[in-house]
């Protein structure tokens, strides 16, 4: 009998621990879209403080200006074909006459 006690006080106290979940927490729409970007913002910022110990200094600034540009895409600020425009810089096939002034 002393046996059967010790294993009912086992299963007793293993059912608290079983029941234990975590509350799960409904957020609301505006709620739910401050807590995204404020994740967002963490993540980029450990990326960039993470991706920054490897560069030499002279690349920082083109790899956060590419970021940059990036994250500008994502957010909707710019399009695509705009950031392709500041990275590449493609001549312009049509370039207009040069004014008298600038001979």
């Amino acid at each position: 009998e002393g046996e059967e006690g010790e294993d009912e006080e086992a299963e007793e106290e293993a059912v608290p621990e079983e029941e234990e979940e975590e509350e799960i927490i409904e957020l609301t729409g505006k709620e739910l879209k401050l807590r995204v970007d404020l994740l967002q913002n963490i993540i980029t910022l450990f990326v960039w403080s993470y991706t920054r110990r490897g560069l030499l200094d002279s690349d920082k600034l083109t790899v956060v200006s590419m970021m940059c540009m990036n994250i500008l895409v994502r957010a909707g600020k710019i399009t695509a074909e705009e950031k392709e425009t500041l990275i590449r810089c493609p001549p312009d096939p049509n370039p207009p006459a040069m004014p008298e002034n600038a001979r």
